[in-house]
């Protein structure tokens, strides 16, 4: 997929959520592969039985600066999927696409300073706790293997209960990381703002774009996520979950194996 057909999918996902329902109407026209020609906003409106000035605030709120700018992005995509398509049919192409999709919007949702900057904070820090239930849960525990065994002081917390127990040993020197691909695991968010207020450092990793999460997060992760795509319910929802601990992974390794060089040089200088 070209660079400018990245982010279309992700753009009407991470705002489905904050949607009005007519909005909603008019991004699961675009989300499951509307089958008309002409997409010009008469055309798509009437359609919709819909106003064109709809398609402009909806066009908006993902991002753009109007429907025009909207359709060409959204067309460019749908070039490639019918190119394609010619090459495979059925499901594996369906599967396979939307594979690549979550992998490419991962890809452009990373923004390598921040990530850094958690990766920092997790380095620094007395204790680190992953809070996700479900899905989130089974990331959370791959996430603390993996770093326990890069040396950090990690633990996931997978039920609602513990997250509402553990507020009491949460403190100024931990950081507190919840996982909800929906950005509404209550249980999640309720425990996020408890360590908030006890002082820890707190961080969501969610595909849902919301202002209120400032109020109790120092830090918003966003991920894709298939949520919202037609058979979407059948393909792993915790891709971006994972792309982004393989981030994490490499850049702590990378400070690991930078630290350990730093070690051999000074002891080399001693000798």
């Amino acid at each position: 997929m070209r660079e400018e057909e990245k982010g279309i999918l992700n753009n009407i996902k991470s705002v489905y959520g904050n949607l009005t329902t007519l909005e909603k109407e008019i991004a699961d026209f675009f989300l499951n592969g509307p089958d008309i020609k002409d997409f010009s906003a008469q055309n798509v409106a009437a359609h919709l039985f819909i106003s064109t000035p709809s398609l402009t605030r909806f066009a908006q709120k993902c991002g753009y600066s109007g429907y025009r700018q909207f359709l060409f992005d959204f067309q460019k995509k749908r070039v490639w999927k019918e190119e394609k398509s010619d090459e495979m049919n059925g499901y594996i192409f369906h599967m396979l696409s939307v594979y690549q999709s979550l992998l490419d919007e991962t890809k452009h949702l990373f923004y390598e300073k921040k990530i850094k900057q958690l990766c920092s904070l997790f380095a620094s820090c007395n204790r680190v706790y992953l809070y996700g239930i479900g899905s989130s849960g089974l990331v959370a525990t791959e996430m603390q293997i993996r770093l326990m065994r890069l040396g950090l002081n990690v633990y996931s917390i997978t039920d609602g209960h513990m997250m509402e127990m553990n507020s009491v040993i949460v403190n100024q020197e931990c950081v507190v990381v919840g996982l909800s691909i929906s950005g509404k695991t209550e249980e999640v968010l309720r425990s996020l703002k408890a360590a908030k207020m006890a002082g820890a450092t707190t961080v969501l990793i969610t595909s849902l774009r919301s202002k209120r999460f400032g109020s109790f997060c120092d830090e918003v992760i966003e991920v894709a996520t298939t949520d919202n795509l037609a058979g979407g319910k059948i393909i792993s929802v915790d891709t971006g979950h994972k792309e982004l601990l393989h981030s994490y992974t490499l850049d702590i390794l990378e400070k690991t194996r930078n630290q350990k060089d730093d070690f051999v040089k000074e002891e080399g200088q001693e000798e």
